[in-house]
């Protein structure tokens, strides 16, 4: 089992990420990218819930069949957003813990899935690459804010972080239109 302990600060979310792919390269170097990409996820989410006097707590354990990492953090705030993102990346995640504390964990498999699951998508790969569609359609104004219907990549690991960023770009789009209504 890999531990280290991570200020909660916006700094960490690189930190963490480059720690996880130190320890991916030397057990598990196929799940090093997707573990990288799992614990900035992580982390994001820890940030927007955690005291911000207190670290974060990242480990990784490894196996042969899975490779099992974990935030635990003083919980403060409910929420969520990054779970769409967790959940492409992953077989297995979720969380425990109560009002004072919590622990969020996910596993990666040790052999990835050929064509990814995303949630929200359509995902297929064909001659051109890995392909991901929004199974909604998105309306003009989020096409404008930077939003796409269609994301692609050459990779598995690419199309998930695509669609990660596209999905990020939704939620900023639906958050200024819901903000704007308010507003307005």
């Amino acid at each position: 089992m890999h531990e280290q302990r991570f200020p909660a600060a916006i700094g960490s979310i690189g930190a963490a990420g480059s720690w996880i792919r130190a320890v991916a390269d030397v057990c598990c170097p196929r799940l090093a990218d997707q573990a990288e990409t799992l614990v900035r996820q992580l982390m994001i989410g820890a940030l927007r819930r955690a005291c911000a006097k207190e670290p974060i707590t990242m480990s990784a354990a490894p196996s042969s069949a899975v490779l099992r990492v974990e935030a635990r953090f003083r919980h403060l705030r409910p929420g969520g957003r990054e779970w769409a993102a967790i959940s492409a990346l992953t077989t297995r995640f979720g969380a425990e813990g109560d009002d004072r504390s919590r622990r969020v964990w996910a596993e990666l498999p040790a052999e990835p899935p050929l064509i990814p699951r995303l949630p929200l998508y359509d995902t297929w790969r064909d001659e051109q690459g890995y392909h991901a569609r929004l199974r909604e359609a998105l309306p003009p104004s989020a096409l404008g804010h930077g939003c796409a219907q269609e994301v692609r990549a050459g990779t598995p690991e690419g199309l998930i972080r695509a669609a990660v960023r596209n999905q990020a770009a939704v939620w900023r789009w639906q958050c200024s239109w819901s903000d704007a209504g308010r507003r307005g």
